[in-house]
């Protein structure tokens, strides 16, 4: 892959995976762009704000542990050590999304701008990639970093699921949603959380009285298509029960590809000649962050080495 080297890539998302491999691209002189469909930086690093308190609602905390010794040294400025979740996990005063916000430092990001299909255009060897608005970008390389499904949709709409080769490991991948119920206590505060909370709740965190209450599988893969305001009344319920305070407010993130149930081994899929076209994420490298991270530092090596 050594041709590759100092050419522009592109990068759908700008989830961990995408900016880590940007981000180390960049830092070799690749010219590098992202494209993010959200208003936000990190995947599922995310973090929702409100009033004067948090919530880190997609992971709720890093672990050193799954933490490649090469982004760690990015992020350690940015982390501190929380006790309360576990000897090795860290979180931050500003937000988790502080670590995304590191990677992202002199990367150009296009916010706002959800990828709907692309070609290759074989008389240059370029990618054309086209927004919702039909506005192109465009590149010699292109990486994907979505979601598996959402990478077979863009490959469906772009005709080029079959010719890419990746069809049959894509197919292997699959995922499962959660549902996270974020929610304010009134004082005083909070007590008496238990550290293995009962159904429906797989994980309960407590933020300075922001807490998230992570669902089940079961609970949220037969509550997905309920409307939010049904959900939140049921967790409330629940809530309520639990004798741990009044809640002040409450509100519903969905996470629809939260967690990668069948991950591939495989550092990243590779399409079939002549497209210069790549999928990372944490579908590989065993899944979760660490998985991310990984995938796209394996990518790294082989654009630089």
């Amino acid at each position: 892959m050594n041709d590759f080297t100092k050419k522009s890539v592109l990068i759908v998302g700008a989830g961990s995976s995408g900016l880590t491999l940007g981000h180390f691209l960049t830092q070799k002189g690749f010219t590098v762009a992202l494209l993010e469909k959200s208003n936000g930086l990190g995947g599922r690093i995310a973090t929702r704000r409100w009033e004067d308190g948090k919530w880190d609602h997609g992971i709720p905390s890093i672990d050193k542990k799954e933490i490649p010794e090469v982004v760690w040294k990015l992020w350690a400025p940015a982390l501190t050590k929380n006790i309360s979740l576990g000897d090795s996990k860290y979180s931050s005063p500003l937000g988790l999304t502080q670590a995304a916000k590191v990677l992202a430092r002199n990367l150009t990001v296009h916010k706002k701008t959800r990828v709907v299909r692309f070609e290759f255009l074989q008389d240059s060897e370029t990618w054309k990639v086209f927004d919702e608005s039909n506005k192109p970008f465009l590149a010699d390389v292109l990486v994907l970093t979505c979601p598996t499904p959402q990478t077979i949709e863009l490959l469906k709409a772009s005709n080029l699921l079959e010719a890419s080769g990746m069809e049959q490991e894509l197919s292997k991948i699959r995922y499962r949603s959660h549902l996270v119920a974020l929610a304010i206590m009134e004082s005083p505060a909070v007590q008496h959380l238990t550290e293995k909370p009962t159904a429906p709740f797989e994980l309960i965190v407590n933020q300075s009285g922001f807490l998230s209450f992570y669902l089940d599988e079961v609970f949220s893969s037969s509550h997905w298509n309920q409307p939010d305001e049904e959900i939140l009344r049921e967790l409330l319920g629940y809530i309520e029960s639990m004798k741990i305070g009044k809640v002040k407010h409450i509100e519903l993130k969905r996470w629809r590809y939260s967690n990668c149930l069948t991950p591939s081994a495989l550092p990243f899929l590779s399409a079939a000649k002549p497209f210069p076209l790549y999928a990372i994420g944490d579908s590989y490298c065993g899944g979760s962050l660490h998985g991310a991270l990984t995938s796209a530092l394996k990518l790294a090596e082989c654009f630089i080495s």
